[in-house]
């Protein structure tokens, strides 16, 4: 790997809460480029990982190290990976296809601080050399997208975004999205938001509900979600696995103990069998 310095730009308000840059993290992330050096199929994504750290992209940077994250998982495992495989519409490709019994197709995302909640951020200086960060993602504000609602469909259209990386489902294929969401809600992330991102409002409590203006907001498997991206995912992916604060140092992200799996009900009943038992045989006992 190449070594620094690397030009970057101050982090902002929304990076701050979002705990990016946690000594966990940057632990795990660490261990995940030492190891995949030796791993061969992992050599273009550590490319591509050296290529963002040159040109000072943090947001770059995160997607492949998550990338790497997910691929050192892969690699636990005890599995082999082909990186960047196209497999759905035109010239896309998924991040990982994985050699296993049944195969894996993996989209590993790292969702970003979206647009409104850096504009929700701010980053104040009230003494010399005291910086005070705040973040203002509350239902009263006027911009309805900076709000923990207009967080959630911001997160729901990226994630249903990517379901055109995948082809049409077949026997022995799982399609899985891996998305790394601590760039979610500033960071702010608990189970009723994830069963609302998966599955929709009638999945979660009715205190905890989000309301985008006078909606509730729509999941990603919800079949109330008439957007055309949304109708793809269901048809195309058979789950997604949420990485989110709480459970920043490990190295086995893509683990069922570790990110929080919501399963597509139109093509599978639950994370159980075959396919959970597949994301666990390499962390057991670790």
């Amino acid at each position: 790997m190449a070594d620094g310095p690397f030009p970057q730009k101050p982090p902002s308000a929304a990076e701050i809460f979002s705990t990016w840059n946690s000594r966990d993290s940057a632990a795990s992330e660490r261990v995940a480029v030492e190891q995949l050096e030796q791993v061969s199929w992992a050599s273009p994504l550590l490319a591509n990982l050296n290529d963002s750290r040159r040109s000072g992209d943090r947001g770059q940077e995160r997607a492949y190290l998550w990338e790497a994250r997910v691929a050192l998982s892969i690699h636990r495992l005890g599995l082999q990976a082909q990186y960047e495989f196209k497999a759905g519409e035109g010239d896309q490709s998924i991040d990982f296809r994985v050699m296993s019994r049944p195969e894996l197709l993996i989209e590993a995302v790292a969702v970003q601080n979206s647009a409104a909640s850096e504009r929700a951020g701010r980053v104040e200086e009230p003494i010399p050399d005291t910086t005070v960060f705040g973040i203002g993602l509350t239902s009263r504000n006027r911009d309805q997208r900076q709000t923990t609602a207009g967080e959630m469909v911001h997160l729901v259209e990226l994630l249903t975004g990517k379901a055109s990386k995948f082809p049409v489902p077949k026997p022995g294929v799982y399609h899985l999205l891996a998305a790394d969401i601590r760039g979610y809600n500033a960071g702010f992330v608990d189970l009723d938001d994830c069963d609302q991102i998966a599955w929709g409002p009638t999945a979660t409590r009715d205190q905890a509900r989000q309301f985008f203006g006078t909606n509730p907001v729509h999941g990603v498997f919800d079949a109330a979600n008439a957007h055309p991206k949304a109708v793809r995912a269901r048809q195309r992916l058979h789950a997604i696995g949420l990485f989110c604060r709480q459970r920043s140092g490990s190295e086995d992200v893509l683990s069922t103990r570790v990110s929080i799996y919501r399963a597509n009900p139109l093509l599978i009943t639950t994370m159980e069998g075959d396919l959970a038992s597949l994301l666990e045989q390499g962390s057991a006992g670790k």
